[in-house]
């Protein structure tokens, strides 16, 4: 009977670590394998990001997955907050006139295939983002999609794991 109860003992813990990991996964921290290479340099194809699905706050130059109009998510990194001016002139960002440094950029800059065209948007909407990826000449962002609203920011990046 002893043996009995120590089994049952052993299950009770087993489930309660899975119903935590469970929980976690659920409502807290989430997995997405990145597809595609528009975040090359930063984050590879077949990556693993793990996320923070909610308890943030989404802060300039964070990387975080985006859910797009076909469901599908990508990874894309935060550029302009709600309310501010975006500009790109000569390979330099400008938040509010002021120059944003990029160094997760730095290594890439250095080759000719590096190219962000000039753009400027006014003014990010209140509620959304605008979002760009760091291989800026063969990313789908903002600069194609629009605008991106906070209810279409599934995760914010906490960890990267590749193989």
């Amino acid at each position: 009977m002893e043996k009995f109860k120590k089994v049952i003992k052993k299950q009770r813990i087993i489930l309660f670590i899975v119903l935590i990991l469970a929980l976690i996964k659920w409502f807290i921290i989430d997995f997405v394998s990145v597809t595609g290479k528009s975040m090359t340099h930063t984050v590879e194809n077949h990556q693993i990001m793990i996320g923070m699905k909610m308890f943030y706050s989404i802060n300039r130059l964070d990387v975080v997955a985006v859910k797009g109009e076909d469901n599908q998510l990508s990874i894309k990194r935060i550029i302009g907050l709600p309310g501010d001016k975006v500009e790109y002139r000569q390979n330099t960002l400008y938040i509010n006139n002021s120059r944003i440094e990029e160094p997760y950029l730095d290594g890439y800059k250095q080759g000719e295939e590096f190219s962000t065209s000039d753009f400027m948007i006014e003014r990010v909407p209140d509620n959304h983002y605008f979002i760009l990826g760091d291989n800026r000449r063969d990313s789908l962002d903002s600069r194609h999609l629009g605008f991106i609203h906070e209810k279409n920011i599934i995760l914010k990046s906490i960890f990267l794991y590749g193989y």
